[in-house]
């Protein structure tokens, strides 16, 4: 029965998304989508490519050379980030106020590195000066936090984070899959080095984008592993 069963035209309902994500998509997006599948090899994928390319970096406001869509979730984009940075022994903070920053945590420990948790009740931000105290008298890689979580839609503030960042000497990774496109954020002023979202949410896309700062390239060319 179940193999002659008739299944019809998909045809979903309208709906007006105003949550973190997903929300509703740009109408230009799906006429995009409904134009002729070219495959990766076609000369004419990397002129679409490096177009998309110049598109992101002013979407994250850079001129970052490798700024670039992931074929992942918003999730895959920060485990890229996270497990590009991180090897073995190293020791980096993940800030945790929600669900997705303690993904971030919990990716961050996958690497076998010396992870340090500095947690805020839900609903209210990480002190970056609870950072600074958990790095103290450590040789900290990785600062991590999300910018905007989306399970309580708290907003972060990335100066003070890249301040205690710069003491350390320090990478930041900032999730900002709910916040990018929806307030204002400038990855090249306010020196982020590895920011990354999906697409579904604020911004009305598809995919998961990251955008990587010189520093954070060195970092990867020179790991100890692959």
């Amino acid at each position: 029965m179940v193999m002659t069963q008739h299944i019809g035209e998909l045809h979903p309902p309208v709906r007006l998304m105003l949550t973190p994500g997903p929300s509703s998509i740009d109408p230009r997006v799906y006429r995009a989508m409904a134009t002729p599948l070219v495959g990766h090899m076609d000369p004419w994928f990397k002129g679409c490519m490096e177009e998309t390319q110049i598109l992101l970096r002013q979407i994250f406001q850079t001129e970052n050379r490798i700024t670039m869509p992931l074929s992942a979730s918003g999730s895959g984009g920060i485990e890229a980030s996270v497990l590009n940075s991180l090897e073995e022994g190293d020791e980096g903070i993940v800030a945790v106020n929600g669900v997705f920053s303690e993904r971030m945590y919990e990716i961050a420990t996958r690497a076998s590195s010396k992870v340090v948790k500095v947690e805020a009740p839900y609903g209210k931000p990480v002190d970056a000066e609870d950072v600074r105290r958990a790095g103290k008298g450590k040789k900290i890689k990785m600062i991590g936090f999300a910018h905007g979580e989306t399970s309580t839609g708290v907003l972060t503030g990335i100066d003070a984070y890249r301040k205690v960042a710069d003491e350390f000497g320090a990478l930041l990774i900032v999730d900002t899959v709910a916040s990018l496109a929806a307030v204002p954020i400038d990855v090249d002023k306010q020196r982020i080095d590895m920011p990354c979202r999906s697409t579904w949410t604020s911004s009305g896309l598809i995919f998961a984008l990251a955008a990587r700062k010189k520093r954070s390239v060195r970092l990867r060319e020179c790991r100890r592993s692959p």
